[in-house]
């Protein structure tokens, strides 16, 4: 039986404050939604008794977690029902990332906050995540820094950086950059990402049949082992990737358990073929590049 040490938690879908080149969600023409306190509570309710092998509880999905009024409530309910087992996080574009927001989100327990800045210019960075404005971004992630450190708080703070055609040679000078304004004493970092397909799109597959070969075992996504992604109207996603659009019928996690559905036959089938050197014959894993970018992180 499979228990999942990451839940993944979509607080608000379908709206954001960018349109990212990179982004597939405008696209897929999702109905607005936030998740009430109620339904979360609900949610809460169903997966703290796993408390204890819960390692990671991620507070976002296909939108702007910020844009969720009642998102620094939602961290304390989590705290309230999680923790010590468990870290809370989310990442951001930051452009709501206000002088009170922030205080409130500090005084709320929130552990982790990714911080999406993709470009050491500002242009790099608009071109990218088009519709925010660079410099507001980054003075908004500069103050909760600080905020942060005057308060003695122990908030994370990860700076990160989405690696494409366009700003690859920009990583050198933004890692310099804002190494001078974490905190290391903190866990704070700055990092990097290549891009990755979100699923759908083609990919060198020859490339994972030789890290499957160099290995000398199957080539499995750890995706369907840690992870376990709650939509906001409660419905299962089978990873936070390649099933966008959530119509695999996979169960809500309002009637069922989360074991339950975790070790569903969808679940362990996808398991089952990973295990047996079968990904490329998996219909929502033969073009995702999720896997090859986490192999690749891992050995360089």
């Amino acid at each position: 039986m499979v228990i999942p040490s990451h839940i993944q938690i979509e607080i608000v879908k379908g709206i954001c404050t960018a349109n990212c080149i990179m982004c597939p969600v405008p696209s897929w023409n999702l109905e607005p939604l936030v998740m009430s306190l109620e339904s979360y509570s609900a949610v809460m309710d169903k997966i703290k008794i796993h408390k204890d092998s819960i390692k990671f509880l991620t507070l976002q999905g296909r939108g702007e977690p910020l844009l969720d009024e009642s998102l620094c409530e939602k961290i304390k309910i989590a705290w309230q029902n999680l923790r010590p087992s468990t870290s809370i996080g989310f990442a951001s574009n930051c452009t709501e990332l206000t002088p009170d927001l922030s205080r409130n989100l500090l005084e709320s327990g929130l552990d982790l906050i990714i911080c999406s800045i993709d470009g050491i210019k500002k242009g790099t960075h608009e071109n990218i995540r088009i519709g925010t404005n660079y410099d507001e971004v980054v003075e908004n992630v500069k103050n909760f820094i600080k905020l942060r450190n005057d308060l003695n708080k122990t908030t994370r703070v990860m700076i990160r950086f989405i690696r494409q055609e366009s700003n690859y040679d920009e990583w050198d000078d933004y890692r310099k950059y804002w190494s001078e304004f974490i905190d290391i004493d903190k866990n704070d970092s700055v990092v990097k990402f290549d891009v990755h397909n979100w699923g759908g799109v083609n990919i060198n597959k020859e490339n994972i049949e030789l890290i499957n070969d160099e290995l000398n075992m199957p080539f499995i996504c750890e995706e369907l082992y840690n992870r376990f992604v709650i939509q906001c109207d409660g419905s299962i996603g089978l990873c936070c990737v390649s099933d966008d659009v959530n119509d695999l019928n996979l169960g809500n996690i309002f009637n069922g358990s989360l074991v339950e559905i975790y070790n569903g036959d969808m679940f362990k089938h996808y398991r089952q073929e990973m295990e047996a050197g079968n990904i490329f014959k998996l219909e929502l894993c033969k073009n995702c590049s999720v896997p090859l970018s986490r192999y690749k992180r891992q050995i360089s």
